[in-house]
């Protein structure tokens, strides 16, 4: 029985199917249309076999795309963000109507469109900004995109001449009541149809639109409905305005794919009819597209473009408008140093030409929506907001998509994971969903959440004044809250200092960003929170510049060290707009050392001078701090690293001299550069890095690494990444030129950080690298009374090191330290080693001198140095800066150093390090605990003294 119930239900399935028709229409016309701007007015004919080109991007992924550019008809093809296909299906009214007066009914029209390919990177478009970082994951991946579609309301017809544009119907004659055919009523149905899939796993996506002929919403009768078909025809776009199943974590590379379309051959129309009856009732004559169009445009009854641009005289109102002026405001001074800022790169001027503002448009136009190419939301929202009044409406429409796609307006903070390290959760999402929008927006993860603070900073920009572009009410609520919560409260006003004192790139990132907020924010309350933050992190800048070496003398938390020694980012440019003699140097170096440059990327020097423009980065009153800095000079800000040392603060001291500067922080961890010292060898305001000589200090656990970086939070060589703390890390007392500089290797030498911990161990160290770039060296060095000329030189603990370079004097002594098994105690060795700089370009060590806690021959097991031996072990270096001003000369320094007195004792009850150095009238007395792990820094440091105060 159970044989016959199947064959039953197999009947009983077949026995509708048996009265139903097919008709296939596959005499399709087709057209294209188009936002990018060339386009606008421009009708594109597509045929099955239209034009493509092949773009060739190497590694990076080879493919056709359409070519909609030549006289021949384009190849079909519909993206996400600007082009459109049209198609419709002429004398299908005519056959489908003879169908339903013969006693049939429509049962189901499927539009079916053939999958012929997608392209990678598509004419008109600006290919992803960090190709490199993008690779071949275009190559690799097939997506599964879909294709949605729209029926028209206007007849059309494929025609070079008079065929549809991005701006009308019929080319100069029945305009789109707003451009792309986007009116819902007067240009298309509101009603979408799909997504279906058209990929390489679905290789023909089948479009429902049966509703299309049988809903009243497209016609009051069958024959209205079966002539808007066939003349109107659908419009086609891709669904996917990015991809989320492209992200793997971190920056978003690969997830703008919005403008990448999909290829199709010609479309078919397959309507499913049954026995039924159907009232067509009068079925509409096709409308003659030509004679419309003569009528039309005779009667000028067809409307108006609404993708225009302005008249060349009125862009020409623009540049003079938007040019680059001086400011009623802004000094003659000032004027100069912006215009210097302007003539370098990343200035972003309003065009100065009528042809150039079509090209400005074209670009913008290109973006893809979502697409990364770094901290630059300032930038993208600065232009937007100045020259919003020049910027066409199909422009400003493609702006507001762009923040679209990254903050999501519709969707609340609490559905949305981690967006930068939110992978693995958002890979789980759209496994579940398949929702090519994904979960994540890295802008508003950083409203609510604590991020770094320049991401934090760029962020709550995107999402405030990206949410005023969209007219967005949550986004811009939401991007108000980070903006308090985050830049205001925690990054500027809570922790003292800030993580990106002095961070020369990263602090000019966060730096930009407040000054949009205090230049444009939507609201008053906005633009006073970024003037609060903008006058604290000024004054701190400025007040660690050295206006003799034009140096920022700082320690850093995230830096590379090329920004000490040469290269300028944005904080750089910022004072330069502050100073009546110029901040710059080396723009006109001819032998800047191994290839480094002069200039970083980051806050590009046009972007800042372009900022001024809006106002100043501070009252001008201030460039007298800037340029006439009562020297010396000192500065000493608390910083509570975000709540880590809410009781007891960390310290970070700058001390700047006549000639040089010296600078530290009192406790670190991974820090960049933990101390630092800066001088010049003449009396004059320094113009080349030859005139300035460098030093730093650092733990190392057998080469000592003062340059070489790696990737963030990883073992892997990257010049952009960070130096990371190496065995264990320093712990400074400063008190103005002098420093007591303290380590102490952790007790399993693993001080975290990323750098590997070697397994032979040759030697630990404290080192001391010294940078004199100017050739041949002139220096003079010292210890005690012999002077040194040759390297490798041997000395021993306490010894006095004098160095004098110029007007500049250097003091150093090794301080007595723990030996853990050693065959010497002071090397002072030419050991430097070439190295790949941040920005590009080599380095090296003019000197390196180090101070063992153990040293030999032969390497010993990493295991034979761990322990509580090895955890309370110290040592470290008393530095002390001079120069010409406040020593005689050389021999007046040298006799200086030599009666300072280092007194040490260990308590081995407490775990305590003694010491006192007695250097002129100073006292500095300290207490160290070696063993030192966090907390409270008094757990480092019980007592530290100076001339009997606390310091």
């Amino acid at each position: 029985m159970k044989p016959a119930g199947v064959l039953f239900a197999f009947c009983a399935l077949l026995a509708p199917l048996a009265c139903a028709e097919e008709l296939v229409f596959d005499a399709v016309e087709m057209a294209g249309i188009s936002g990018l701007r060339e386009f606008w007015d421009w009708p594109v004919v597509v045929a099955d076999d239209g034009a493509t080109r092949v773009v060739d991007k190497g590694h990076f992924g080879k493919g056709p795309v359409a070519d909609w550019t030549t006289d021949k008809p384009g190849a079909p093809v519909f993206d996400a963000v600007h082009r459109s296909l049209l198609i419709r299906f002429p004398g299908a009214a005519e056959r489908i109507a003879e169908s339903l007066k013969g006693g049939k009914a429509v049962a189901k029209a499927e539009l079916r469109l053939p999958f012929a390919g997608t392209e990678l990177y598509p004419l008109g478009y600006a290919e992803p900004a960090g190709m490199s970082f993008l690779g071949d994951q275009w190559v690799k991946k097939q997506p599964r995109w879909h294709a949605i579609a729209w029926a028209l309301r206007r007849p059309w017809t494929a025609d070079p001449r008079m065929g549809p544009t991005f701006n009308a119907a019929i080319h100069g004659a029945s305009y789109w009541a707003k451009f792309g055919a986007q009116d819902e009523s007067a240009d298309r149905f509101p009603m979408r149809f799909g997504p279906t899939e058209v990929s390489q796993a679905s290789a023909e996506g089948r479009l429902d639109v049966t509703a299309l002929l049988c809903d009243e919403a497209f016609g009051r009768t069958a024959g209205e409905r079966l002539r808007a078909l066939s003349d109107c025809g659908l419009l086609l776009r891709k669904w996917e305005v990015y991809d989320a199943s492209f992200w793997t974590g971190g920056y978003e590379w690969a997830t703008a794919t919005g403008p990448r379309g999909i290829l199709i051959r010609a479309p078919r129309l397959v309507v499913t009819l049954k026995d039924g009856k159907t009232d067509v009732g009068a079925l509409p004559p096709a409308v003659d597209v030509r004679r419309l169009s003569g009528e039309l445009a005779a009667g000028k009854k067809g409307g108006a473009p609404t993708a225009t641009m302005a008249s060349p005289y009125r862009i020409r109102q623009f540049i003079e408008e938007f040019s680059f002026k001086k400011p009623a405001w802004m000094p003659d001074w000032q004027w100069q140093r912006v215009q210097e800022l302007l003539a370098l790169k990343g200035a972003r001027p309003f065009p100065s030409s009528v042809d150039a503002y079509g090209r400005w448009l074209d670009e913008v136009l290109s973006w893809a929506p979502r697409r990364w190419s770094g901290f630059d939301s300032a930038e993208k929202l600065q232009e937007f907001l100045l020259y919003a009044k020049a910027i066409p409406e199909p422009v400003k429409e493609h702006f507001q998509l762009y923040w679209w796609a990254w903050l999501m307006p519709d969707r609340e903070n609490k559905d949305l994971v981690q967006g930068y390290i939110g992978l693995k959760e958002a890979q789980a999402y759209y496994e579940k969903t398949r929702d090519w929008r994904g979960n994540f927006s890295v802008y508003r993860t950083y409203c609510r959440n604590m991020g770094t603070m320049n991401f934090n900073h760029w962020a709550t920009t995107g999402t405030l004044l990206g949410g005023a572009i969209m007219g967005s009410e949550r986004c811009m609520a939401e991007g108000r809250h980070g903006l308090e919560a985050w830049p205001l409260r925690t990054w500027c006003w809570y922790d003292g200092s800030t993580q990106e004192s002095i961070d020369h790139y990263y602090f000019s990132i966060s730096l930009k960003d407040q000054k949009v907020f205090a230049d444009l924010g939507p609201t008053r309350l906005d633009r006073l929170m970024g003037q609060s933050m903008l006058a604290k992190s000024v004054e701190e800048l400025v007040s660690c510049y050295h206006p003799g070496l034009k140096r920022f003398i700082a320690s850093s938390g995230r830096t590379g060290v090329a920004y000490l020694l040469v290269q300028q980012d944005g904080t750089k440019r910022i004072v330069h707009t502050l100073s009546k003699s110029g901040a710059l140097t080396d723009l006109k170096n001819p032998q800047i050392v191994g290839g480094m440059q002069a200039l970083g990327h980051d806050a590009q020097p046009g972007m800042i001078g372009q900022q001024t423009f809006n106002g100043p980065w501070a009252p001008d009153f201030v460039a007298n701090m800037v340029d006439d800095k009562p020297l010396p000079y000192e500065m000493t800000v608390n910083y509570k690293q975000w709540g880590h040392y809410n009781a007891t603060p960390l310290w970070r001291r700058s001390y700047l001299g006549r000639h040089y500067g010296l600078a530290s922080q009192d406790i670190v961890s991974n820090e960049s550069v933990p101390v630092m010292a800066q001088w010049r060898r003449a009396e004059k305001p320094v113009e080349n890095m030859q005139e300035v000589g460098t030093l730093l200090v650092r733990y190392g656990i057998n080469r000592t690494e003062l340059l070489d970086s790696l990737y963030h939070g990883t073992k892997q060589r990257n010049p952009n990444g960070s130096v990371c703390v190496q065995g264990g890390p320093t712990f400074t007392v400063q008190h103005r030129n002098k420093a007591l500089v303290l380590a102490s290797p952790v007790e399993n030498l693993d001080a975290g950080g990323g750098r590997p911990v070697p397994d032979q161990i040759e030697s630990l160290q404290t080192t001391i690298g010294l940078f004199h770039f100017e050739q041949p060296a002139k220096w003079e060095i010292c210890v005690d009374e012999e002077k040194v000329t040759a390297f490798p030189f041997k000395a021993k603990l306490t010894q006095k090191i004098a160095i004098k370079d110029g007007v500049s004097f250097i003091g150093l002594i090794p301080l007595p330290a723990t030996d853990l098994g050693r065959d010497q105690e002071v090397v002072l060795a030419d050991d430097g080693v070439e190295t790949e700089m941040q920005g590009g370009g080599k380095c090296r060590e003019t000197l390196r001198i180090h101070a063992y806690n153990f040293h030999a021959e032969k390497p010993v097991p990493r295991a034979s140095l761990q322990g509580k031996k090895t955890d309370l072990a110290y040592g470290g270096f008393y530095i002390e800066m001079g120069d010409a001003t406040e020593h005689r000369d050389f021999a007046a320094f040298r006799e200086h150093l030599g009666k300072c007195r280092i007194e040490s004792a260990w308590d081995d009850g407490k775990a305590t390090l003694h010491l006192k150095v007695t250097s002129g009238k100073d006292l500095i007395e300290v207490g160290f605990c070696p063993g030192y792990k966090e907390g409270p820094t008094d757990k480092a440091f019980p007592y530290r003294r100076v001339n009997g105060q606390w310091a």
